[in-house]
């Protein structure tokens, strides 16, 4: 596996997580110490990780013994520009980034850097490029059985669906 950095994004239940985990679990199984971080709580807990603020908190200059790393961020759309900022000074010491997104995601509230409020369009940011070294997995295909009506109706109101106008 290529030691490179990537972004996977879909609306939601397309298999994000799922594709993360097997990515992890390979990176695991070479040696690569993988940290996965979202922004709250509940997404923490659904991906077996920890927030970014505990994880700046606990590690200024890094966070990681081997030489070999990872990070995982879940939701990167729900980052705020200073979480994101931090955590992307880590590409400079070489951590691999996997980033997760929803285009159809609330924004971070209260998003500001240095005072001046940011509304940044993460799907089309350079940052978020630069830290997934250009490379984007766009998931578009549902694979759990019996979604039925209910998916339909909510993956054609989704950005990109076939009743979405803007």
């Amino acid at each position: 596996m290529k030691r490179s950095s990537g972004y996977i994004s879909a609306i939601a239940a397309l298999g994000k997580s799922w594709t993360m985990l097997a990515l992890t679990k390979a990176l695991e199984e070479q040696g690569v110490g993988v940290k996965k971080l979202a922004r709250c709580h509940g997404a923490a807990l659904n991906i077996g990780g920890g927030t970014a603020d505990a994880f700046l908190h606990k590690n200024e200059n890094g966070g990681f013994s081997q030489d070999k790393c990872c990070l995982v961020l879940e939701e990167v759309c729900t980052l705020d520009t200073r979480l994101l900022q931090a955590l992307a000074k880590r590409k400079r010491m070489g951590v691999q980034f996997i980033c997760l997104g929803c285009p159809n995601q609330h924004l971070p509230i209260g998003n500001s850097f240095q005072g001046i409020d940011v509304q940044p369009d993460y799907e089309a940011s350079s940052r978020l490029k630069t830290l997934c070294d250009g490379n984007r997995l766009h998931l578009t295909e549902s694979k759990r059985s019996g979604e039925g009506s209910l998916w339909d109706y909510y993956s054609s109101i989704a950005i990109g669906g076939h009743r979405f106008t803007w």
